[in-house]
Order: C-alpha cells, then structure tokens, then sequence
C-alpha cells in the first residue's frame, strides 16, 4: 500500500528526481501499518531517495530506506525466512546512515554485520524486491495523478 512522502526541504529537483523522491512509500501487505513506520524513515526518506539517484543510483530501483519499509512491515506480518539477513543488512545499514541517535545504541557485532557483503543470490532478491517496489511507486503515482486529473 502506498503512504505520502512529504518534501522537506524545498531543494532544486529536476523533474525526474522530483518523481522519485515524492513517490509514495510502498508498504507490505494490504494497508493498516502505516503508522507503524517509524517517523525517522518517513522524514529521511526523500533525502535518502535524493542522495540514492544523485550517487548514481538506478531510478528503476527503489532506494534502500524504501526497502526497509517495506520489509519492516513484512516483518510484523509472518516470518521473514530467507529475507532476514536481506533485512538487517538495510535495516542496519538504513540507521547508520540515517537514524541519528540510534547508532550509538548499535551494538559493534551488529554495525560489520550492515557492513558485511550480500551473497550474491541474497543481492538477486534484493535487486529484485527494489525493482517491485520502483514499479509499484510508479503505478500507484500514475494512479494518483488520474485521480487528480479527472
């Protein structure tokens, strides 16, 4: 389910980072655990989104911020199986480079664990589920902007 992503900083966007960085959250599973997202990733999100394309990030792929979102409520749905260690790894790496104040909290097992490298077949789903997760903000602001124009 898609939630609203506000802009919090008026930063001179071209028009594609603009349709990037303002595309809905994508969340797992039928609606209800917007409010489960932790407000650090609503409010960092855009930036995470902005930094992600201007480092030369894919613009087919979601960011890692919109990852953990989604995952994280995955989680609260069933297990996650093989999807756990795809999870902390960009959960992980999600607040250490956006979740000030809770890195102190990390442990130093747990930060060479955001640092450890995906097996290549981990990486594959990942890719994957970002590529889902890009198309479903596409569709959903398509979707969005029907409504608006009608």
């Amino acid at each position: 389910m898609p939630s609203s992503t506000p802009l919090s900083n008026a930063i001179p966007l071209t028009p594609t980072e603009y349709a990037f960085v303002t595309a809905p959250m994508i969340l797992h599973g039928h609606g209800g655990w917007e409010e489960s997202v932790p407000s650090w990733i609503r409010g960092e999100l855009p930036r995470a989104r902005l930094e992600y394309l201007r480092s030369g990030g894919n613009r087919r792929l979601a960011c890692g911020l919109d990852v953990t979102a989604y995952l994280m409520t995955a989680s609260l749905e069933a297990p996650l199986g093989e999807w756990t260690d795809i999870y902390l790894h960009v959960a992980l790496n999600a607040v250490c480079t956006y979740g000030q104040g809770f890195t102190s909290m990390l442990d130093e097992t747990w930060v060479c664990e955001a640092e450890a490298p995906l097996s290549e077949y981990q990486q594959m789903l990942l890719d994957d589920l970002r590529g889902k997760i890009r198309s479903a903000q596409i569709r959903h602001a398509k979707t969005k902007r029907r409504i608006k124009a009608s």
